[in-house]
Order: structure tokens, then sequence, then C-alpha cells
């Protein structure tokens, strides 16, 4: 029985790659933050416990259970959710809402990006800029090229990833959100970046929290 819930969850997760990643698993792995030999394993020989299932699901957006659901009696895949406008970052600086003139064209389809995860009508994108938040040693990292998508309308939580406006510069900045002690700080996941940790006192407003990292377009 165990042998035949492992050869379902294989199975799934290459239909999902196909389905949601156009069959491409660099597309996989830079949604979900896994890696490309952990993938792999998945894939052929690696255990596939319950655990990293329900996991894996809730990485890439799947429904709760649905590596392991029958293929005769399958939940459907999740839709493709509303595009979300991929903006500058003195646009988020300055962000409210998203009016039309921090919209992009309709037609230029590299500054939108697509997910199956539910969001905000205000969510947007943007995209990853310099390496304040690339962590090579670490299991979450962000490169320069990603793009992030942050829901304005989400609450921060202590561990969430956030996009802030500080009052005195003129871009948002993007950080990790820590909570100790009644106090709010700003960190870097860098750990050779200056100034790591920074207070997030009253000169600065969190606009966003980053809830998925996508690399191409649909």
């Amino acid at each position: 029985m165990k042998d035949e819930v492992v050869a379902t969850r294989r199975k799934k997760l290459a239909k999902w790659i196909d389905s949601h990643h156009g069959g491409i698993q660099a597309d996989f792995i830079n949604a979900t933050g896994i890696n490309q030999g952990e993938l792999s394993g998945l894939l052929k020989e690696k255990s596939f416990g319950e655990r990293k299932a329900r996991k894996l699901e809730e990485q890439a957006g799947m429904p709760r259970m649905w590596l392991d659901s029958d293929e005769n009696n399958v939940e459907p895949a999740p839709d493709l959710q509303p595009p979300i406008p991929i903006i500058s970052w003195v646009a988020a600086g300055s962000f409210t809402c998203m009016t039309e003139q921090v919209l992009p064209s309709v037609q230029d389809r590299e500054s939108w990006a697509y997910t199956t995860r539910k969001h905000s009508p205000n969510s947007f994108g943007l995209k990853v800029r310099g390496e304040s938040m690339f962590n090579p040693g670490g299991k979450v990292s962000f490169q320069e090229g990603e793009i992030v998508l942050v829901d304005p309308e989400m609450d921060p939580r202590n561990g969430d990833f956030v996009v802030v406006r500080l009052d005195n510069q003129d871009e948002a900045t993007f950080k990790k959100l820590v909570i100790e002690g009644g106090e709010q700080y700003l960190m870097a996941l860098n750990p050779d970046w200056p100034e790591r940790i920074i207070e997030l006192d009253e000169s600065a407003t969190i606009i966003g929290v980053v809830f998925e990292k996508v690399w191409r377009f649909r």
C-alpha cells in the first residue's frame, strides 16, 4: 500500500509540472524553492512521505491532499488567478492602490505574472534587485531577476517576507520581518550584508507581504 501511495505522488507531481509549468522542472523549482536534486529524487527514488507531500502541496499551491488523490476521483487543479502587474520599485515605494498610472499595459505580457494562489485585487509583483536577500547557504533565498508577488491586504506576521516603504527613501525595500520582544525588525537574508538587521520604526510602513516567487510569465 505504501509503495502505491508513493507511486501516486510521483505521478501526480509529474502531472502538475506538466500542466502548470509546461513540463519545465526549473520553473517548478523556482516557484517552490526546492532544489533540483530534491525534485529529481521525489520523481524517481527518494522517500516521498506524508509530511513532505503536504509541504510540497503548500509550496506549489496545490489543493491539500492533491498528491494523494485517486486519478479517477481527482479534484480539479486550481485555476489561474487574475494576472498580477509587475511594477517598479519606485511605484511600490509610493504604493496606495493599483491605479491606471501604476498598471503596465495589458499588451506588455512581460509586465504581468500569473499564479494559482488566491490574492487580493491590489496585489503586485516586483523584480528582485541586488543581493541583500540572496543566501546561497539557506533554504530560502531570492536571486536577482526573480519576481516576488506581494499582497498588500495580507497581515504581516513574524518570519514573513515583506515590502516596506521608508519615509526617507524614494523606493521600497524587501526584507524578512522579525518580531521580538514587542519590537519589529527588518532582516536581510544575505549573511554578509552590511547592517543586516535594522529596526522597523514609525518612519517605515509595511505595504505588503510576499506570498510567492516566480520566474517566467505565461
